[in-house]
């Protein structure tokens, strides 16, 4: 019976690390968001941002706080769609910045 517990308590924690992760890709509803702003995914994909970049996007992007405020909205996203773009920049420019951990290539097998 501990056996049986100790491994649904498992998959439950796996399930919640698996959902947490695909929390920080945006959705279908956060692109078309995008799309009306003139962003399109490809322009935020060749950015490089982090998933924790991308995460915050997918918060501002469903801020309850600014739902009914479509301008403060719009606003937000692009401020911090041009802060996704500047890091990008800042780390192609320097990559040996502390920072820029997310930016440098894989190393070669």
């Amino acid at each position: 019976m501990r056996r049986i517990m100790s491994l649904l308590v498992f998959i439950l924690v796996a399930a919640g690390t698996a959902a947490a992760a695909e929390g920080a890709a945006l959705n279908a509803t956060d692109v078309r968001y995008l799309k009306t702003l003139g962003q399109s995914q490809s322009e935020l994909q060749a950015n490089r941002p982090t998933p924790a970049m991308l995460q915050r996007l997918h918060e501002l992007i469903n801020d309850p706080a600014t739902q009914q405020k479509p301008r403060a909205r719009a606003d937000a996203v692009n401020r911090f769609l041009d802060h996704i773009n500047a890091q990008f920049i800042w780390c192609t420019d320097h990559p040996a910045d502390k920072d820029c951990e997310a930016y440098k290539a894989p190393a070669a097998p």
